[in-house]
């Protein structure tokens, strides 16, 4: 099991995963990107709120590469748990 598995699992509500939900639904009182990767040292914990920001939050990946600084496509290989496999 991958460790930031257990991030998403408390996000689930009424049998329904978050990224179920439209993304007008999810964007709502969603926290920043600046929030979500405050306190991040490490890669996986990078991975984990990459993940988080755009299943939970429905940040677009466009939006969260800008943020840090990366490329688009690294970070839908990330969100989709195909980044260095």
């Amino acid at each position: 099991m991958r460790e930031w598995r257990h991030l998403l699992r408390p996000m689930v509500r009424n049998g329904r995963e978050p990224w179920s939900e439209s993304r007008s639904e999810r964007i709502v009182g969603r926290p920043t990107l600046k929030d979500l990767f405050a306190g991040t040292k490490y890669r996986q914990e990078r991975d984990a709120a990459i993940i988080i920001a755009n299943r939970r939050c429905g940040y677009l990946m466009t939006e969260i590469a800008e943020h840090l600084d990366m490329d688009p496509s690294t970070v839908g290989k990330i969100a989709r748990g195909r980044y260095n496999q």
